[in-house]
C-alpha cells in the first residue's frame, strides 16, 4: 500500500535530482526509494500466516481479503496519513488486490494492479480447461509448502488438492466473495475470484505480453470488466519486473497517485486510456526484441478488422495452408494424441502455413481459432500456438515478459469443455462456462466445432513474413511450465482436425490500421 503522508502545507516532498536505483527491493512490493521521496508512505503487510504475522495461510483465499481490508483502514487512520490510500503490486500482490477492492474499503481510493488476474479458474489454474500443473504446483511447493514465506512454520491450506479435487469452474471454489446461505461457510472454499461490478475505484491495470501464459488475459480482463469510472490500461512489453520498476513506469504510476491520493491535477487523465506495447519482430537490427508504444481510446482498439484465416489440409504428411477464403473441398489431417516426455517440440501435431504478407501488419488484441475436431478418445486437449516465419522458413521471433524467444500468441482447450458461455462470449472472445453440467465428452470419431481463445497479445508481420499456425496435443516448442498431461485420453489415440465444409476451421487476427498521427 501506499498513502500520502499528511502534509498541512499543501507542498509534494521530491527526492534528490538523478538516477534512480534500478534493484528492486522486494519482487513485487513497491520500493520506498522510488515512493517515499515523492511524500508518500510505503506499509508492506505479512499476510496471515506468512513470515513475522502467525495465523492460517489461506493463499488467496476469502481471509486474505479480509486481512487486506482491515490494512487498509488501519493505513488510512494513522496520524501520518491523509486518510487516502492506493494499492500498488505485481503478480501475487497485484491478484491480491482485486478480491480486497471488492469489498470496498472506505480509505482505499486507486489501485494500481500491475500483472493482474480476474478470473482464477480461467486466466490461473485451468487454463481452457487444462490443469495448469507446470506453474500452480511449484509454485505452491517453493512459495507455500516449501516454507519460503511461513518463517514461523505455520499452518497452510493444501490448494493443490483443492486444484485437483474441483476441475470444473465452481463458484463455491473459485467463485466471488461471500457466505453460503445454507450453512453460514465463509465462500470460496478456493482462491477467490473478484466480482468485478464491485471494483469501483479508479484503476490501472497492466496486461503482460509473455510467454508464461499467466497475466496475459487477466491483466486485459481486469481493465475491462471492472466497474471503475476513472481506469487505464497498459498493454505492455518487456521484463515483467525491470518494467514495472523502471523509471518509464514509475513516473505513470506516481502521476496516477498523485492525482487520485493527493488530489493533484496533473493532466493523467486526461490522456487516451490505453496505452499499447506493440513488439516488434526480433532480427539483426533488433536482436533483443524491442516495441513501440501506441496511444489507444479504447481496448480493443474500435478500428480493429478481423480477419480470418481458412485452415486447408491439403497436405497428408500433416502440414496444411491458411486460406484468405474457406477451401472449396472437406479436408482431414490426423496426428498422434500420444507425445513422449522427451520428444522434440516440432514433432506432434499439425501445422498451417499462410501466403507471405503483402505488407507490414499491425495486430493487436484478442485473437481466436474456430475448429471441427474429432477423436478416437473421449476427449482431446488442444495447444495453439501462432508463430511467423520468414523469407527463409525460419521462425521469427518477439519479446516477451520472460524471454527474448516468444511466438505471438498461446491458446489452449480442453474439447470436453467447449461449450460457450453465450452471454460472456463476444466476436472476438470465445468464453466457456466450464461448468460441470455442461460437460461434453467426445464420442470416437464424432466431429464436434469449438472455439479456443487465443490470448490477446500484439506483433508487427512484415511485409513476406507468414503466419504459422501449430495445434498440438501437448505443450509446443513455447514453454516454461506444463500442463497436466492425462494419459486416459492421450496414449494409443489419434487426434484429427477437419478443414472446409460448410463450417469451415479458421483462425482470427486482430489487424490494427496504424494511425498517422499515433
Amino acid at each position: 500500500f501506499v498513502a500520502p503522508r499528511d502534509d498541512k502545507s499543501g507542498d509534494t516532498a521530491r527526492g534528490p535530482a538523478g538516477p534512480r536505483r534500478r534493484l528492486n527491493e522486494g519482487a513485487v512490493m513497491p520500493d520506498t526509494t522510488d515512493w517515499v521521496p515523492e511524500g508518500y508512505a510505503v506499509v508492506r503487510v505479512d499476510g496471515r500466516g506468512t513470515c513475522s504475522t502467525p495465523g492460517f495461510l489461506h493463499p488467496y483465499g476469502a481471509q486474505e481479503a479480509d486481512d487486506i481490508y482491515d490494512a487498509i483502514e488501519w493505513a488510512g487512520t494513522q496520524p501520518w496519513s491523509n486518510g487516502n490510500v492506493g494499492m500498488w503490486g505485481i503478480s501475487n500482490t497485484a491478484v491480491n488486490q482485486l478480491p480486497a477492492a471488492t469489498l470496498q474499503p472506505p480509505h482505499l481510493k486507486a489501485l494500481i494492479p500491475h500483472s493482474g488476474d480476474i478470473d482464477q479458474y480461467r486466466d490461473i489454474v485451468f487454463q481452457g480447461g487444462i490443469y495448469y500443473q507446470g506453474y500452480r504446483e511449484p509454485w505452491f511447493n517453493s512459495r507455500v509448502a516449501g516454507e519460503e514465506l511461513r518463517c514461523l512454520d505455520q499452518p497452510y491450506e493444501d490448494i493443490i488438492d483443492i486444484f485437483r479435487e474441483n476441475r470444473f469452474d465452481d463458484p463455491r471454489v473459485y467463485g466471488f466473495l461471500g457466505t453460503d446461505p445454507d450453512t453460514g461457510e465463509t465462500l470460496p472454499i478456493g482462491p477467490a475470484s473478484p466480482d468485478p461490478s464491485l471494483i469501483t475505484q479508479p484503476l490501472f491495470s497492466h496486461s503482460r505480453q509473455d510467454l508464461w501464459p499467466i497475466h496475459i488475459r487477466g491483466g486485459s480482463e481486469v481493465y475491462l470488466l471492472a466497474a471503475s469510472e476513472h481506469k487505464k490500461l497498459w498493454v505492455e512489453a518487456g521484463h515483467e519486473y525491470a518494467r514495472a520498476y523502471s523509471p518509464e513506469v514509475f513516473e505513470q504510476h506516481l502521476r496516477f497517485f498523485d492525482y487520485w491520493l493527493k488530489g493533484i491535477d496533473n493532466g493523467v487523465m486526461d490522456e487516451p486510456p490505453i496505452r499499447v506495447d506493440l513488439r516488434l519482430p526480433r532480427d539483426a537490427d533488433n536482436p533483443k526484441g524491442a516495441w513501440k508504444t501506441r496511444f489507444e481510446d479504447e481496448w480493443p482498439i474500435a478500428r480493429t478488422q478481423y480477419v480470418r484465416y481458412y485452415l486447408d489440409a491439403t497436405d497428408p504428411s500433416g502440414d496444411g495452408v491458411l486460406l484468405d477464403a474457406p477451401p472449396a473441398e472437406a479436408r482431414s489431417t490426423t496426428y498422434s494424441a500420444e507425445v513422449a516426455a522427451d520428444a522434440a517440440c516440432d514433432t506432434y501435431g499439425v501445422s498451417f502455413l499462410s501466403a507471405p504478407f503483402e505488407q507490414d501488419t499491425e495486430l493487436a488484441g484478442y485473437m481466436k481459432l474456430g475448429v471441427n475436431v474429432s477423436s478416437s478418445s473421449t476427449d482431446m486437449d488442444i495447444f495453439a500456438t501462432l508463430r511467423v516465419m520468414d523469407e527463409d522458413g525460419n521462425e521469427v521471433l518477439y519479446h516477451s515478459t520472460h524471454s527474448a524467444e516468444s511466438p505471438v500468441t498461446l491458446g489452449f482447450l480442453k474439447v470436453s469443455h467447449r461449450k460457450l458461455d453465450e452471454a460472456r462470449s463476444s466476436h472476438h472472445q470465445p468464453v466457456l462456462t466450464h461448468k460441470e453440467e455442461d460437460h461434453q465428452p467426445l464420442t470416437p470419431g464424432e466431429t464436434v466445432a469449438a472455439e479456443v481463445e487465443l490470448w490477446p497479445n500484439t506483433a508487427l508481420i512484415k511485409q513476406g513474413h507468414r503466419l504459422w499456425l501449430t495445434i498440438q496435443p501437448r505443450n509446443g516448442c513455447f514453454k516454461t511450465h506444463t500442463h497436466e498431461y492425462d494419459e486416459s485420453f492421450h496414449v494409443g489415440a489419434t487426434n484429427t482436425i477437419h478443414t472446409g465444409g460448410p463450417e469451415a476451421a479458421y483462425l482470427q487476427i486482430p489487424v490494427v490500421p496504424p494511425l498517422i498521427d499515433n
